[in-house]
């Protein structure tokens, strides 16, 4: 998988030298307000790749700062993603972060933002192993630049700190990845697990060392009032724009039949005041020895039912399962809630392993004003009031999760 075709930044990764600076991978700028800084490229623990870069500082008094960054073009009035995974060494009275500045074509700054203060993601001591770092937004009309920093501020006299930084992305195609090579889940926005439910594993994996493996019991107890292991990323499907969904999924042999569902890949939107709580307008699920791909939608401003008539309910595809493999899994979709009698022009796509399964033009959404989050896990909802079935416990594996907008396509998010 090519990654770097969606990034506006250039070596990403760290793997190509050193630029001007000794020991700052090229394509990378630095400076400094105060202090003294130094760059070091080592390859003892990249996040990905063989290389990281190390940012070494010293002398920092407060307010003042030192630097890495990239200034690249950027489209106005489109979405942004940026992410990045950091490893803090050593930090002693300064913090750590990553900044987004978008400039008009004066050069001046017309907005600011860092990780400092999206998601509150400060840095301000060692962290145990790589972290996530990541922001979206809208980029202003005027803004023809972005330049993306990594940023140590002196908070203390003489503050001093050691950082290590790799797999560096700012892409306006949004594409997040869930690969499950670190032993935590900062990739994704939201768990709802009990413990040990959401573990990197060896055992089996798509690509890379590792993929996730999901497990759930009947007895577990309730998270977000259900019986579920799942993660979610947020803002993924706005209405009449399109997007490309992908993830692999590897069901162990002894997977055992049950005529009760569980849902493993759901999309799912908050509604608007006065609408009812309501099932995903899209989901993969099981029920007994089947994948079962089925949508919902509601062109009503407000949904006053959750029932199957009233959400429009309809299985656009299923088929037998494939234990003890690897399947991957591709989704593309424009969502709209309007009937295409009404210029509606929503579209669901399906492909399983490669080849297209499922291809609908009909209407797939809510009639909502917030964005979809997607699901990825297990959901049994007959668990949650207690309920006996044929099985009492589910195991399954994830990797490869990859989301794109309009820009990118099946073949995007496929492994």
């Amino acid at each position: 998988m090519d990654y770097s075709k969606y990034n506006l930044l250039g070596n990403y990764g760290f793997e190509n030298g050193a630029a001007l600076t000794a020991g700052l991978s090229s394509g990378w700028i630095n400076d400094k307000s105060a202090g003294y800084t130094s760059f070091q490229l080592v390859t003892s623990v990249p996040y990905e790749g063989t290389t990281a870069q190390l940012m070494s500082f010293s002398a920092l008094n407060s307010g003042k700062w030192a630097r890495l960054y990239q200034e690249v073009p950027i489209t106005p009035n489109r979405q942004y993603y940026a992410s990045s995974f950091v490893r803090v060494q050593a930090l002693n009275g300064a913090r750590f972060e990553m900044r987004l500045e978008l400039l008009d074509d004066s050069g001046a700054v017309i907005q600011s933002r860092s990780t400092d203060w999206y998601l509150n993601q400060s840095l301000t001591a060692p962290t145990n192993g790589w972290t996530n770092l990541k922001m979206n937004g809208m980029v202003p009309a005027n803004a023809v630049k972005a330049r993306l920093a990594f940023r140590a501020i002196g908070v203390d006299a003489d503050s001093s700190g050691t950082v290590l930084i790799d797999a560096v992305q700012l892409s306006q195609t949004q594409m997040q990845m869930g690969r499950f090579e670190l032993n935590n889940l900062s990739e994704f926005d939201k768990v709802d697990a009990n413990e040990g439910a959401l573990i990197p594993s060896d055992s089996v994996a798509r690509s890379g060392k590792k993929s996730l493996a999901v497990q759930l019991r009947n007895t577990d107890p309730l998270v977000s009032s259900g019986k579920r292991a799942e993660l979610s990323k947020l803002d993924i499907g706005e209405n009449g724009k399109s997007y490309a969904y992908g993830f692999s999924l590897y069901l162990p042999t002894d997977w055992k039949s049950d005529t009760s569902s569980e849902g493993i890949a759901q999309w799912h939107v908050t509604g608007d005041p006065g609408d009812v709580a309501r099932s995903p307008s899209l989901a993969l699920m099981i029920q007994g020895d089947k994948w079962i791909v089925a949508k919902r939608w509601d062109d009503q401003a407000i949904s006053t039912s959750n029932s199957l008539a009233a959400l429009h309910y309809e299985v656009i595809y299923e088929a037998p399962l494939n234990k003890g493999k690897w399947e991957d899994w591709a989704f593309e979709v424009r969502w709209d809630y309007r009937p295409q009698a009404a210029g509606g022009t929503g579209y669901t796509r399906v492909w399983r392993n490669g080849v297209l399964v499922a291809s609908v033009n009909a209407p797939n959404s809510y009639n909502d004003q917030n964005q979809k989050y997607f699901k990825i896990g297990l959901y049994k909802w007959d668990w949650n009031n207690g309920a006996a079935t044929q099985t009492t416990y589910r195991k399954l594996y994830i990797d490869d999760v990859r989301i794109t907008d309009s820009g990118g396509t099946h073949l995007d998010v496929m492994p």
